[in-house]
């Protein structure tokens, strides 16, 4: 998404935008606010203030000024999330959480309860590949990593 903001804004001739088409203007708020939906989330406030710029019916023109908004918007999520601060109090307790449960496994495995300790730690691999499909920033773009 911010790859195709730098190229349209190589190409453009005004710093508002308003020589671009209403269709790469709707192209690029859509992806813009599919990138912030999916990597922080509809209730973040990236996404709040992406929601907020406000979106004139009657007069495109109006609209084309918020490129750039758009782009800064996920500029900071990029930056943010490069940075690790949308890493949650929630993210940090599960790593305690899921450090005990491997050493309760380890802690029945060495009782000879193998079983249990398998489940147990086989719980722990499945919802820590399951938290591992987060975002990861590659430069102008964001992917998410391969849990497997």
């Amino acid at each position: 998404m911010l790859a195709q903001f730098e190229e349209i804004a190589k190409k453009t001739k005004y710093r508002d935008f308003s020589d671009i088409s209403y269709g790469m203007y709707t192209q690029l708020r859509t992806a813009a606010l599919a990138v912030i939906d999916r990597v922080s989330g509809p209730e973040s406030i990236y996404a709040k203030q992406a929601n907020n710029l406000p979106v004139d019916e009657r007069n495109m023109d109006n609209n084309l000024r918020h490129i750039p908004l758009l782009a800064g918007i996920v500029t900071a999520l990029r930056d943010d999330v490069s940075n690790g601060f949308l890493d949650t109090a929630r993210e940090l307790i599960h790593g305690e959480l899921f450090g005990d449960f491997l050493e309760m496994a380890d802690f029945l495995l060495s009782e000879s309860y193998k079983d249990a300790a398998a489940v147990m730690g086989g719980g722990v691999l499945e919802t820590s590949s399951m938290l591992k499909s987060r975002p990861v920033d590659t430069g102008d773009q964001l992917h998410y990593c391969d849990a497997s």
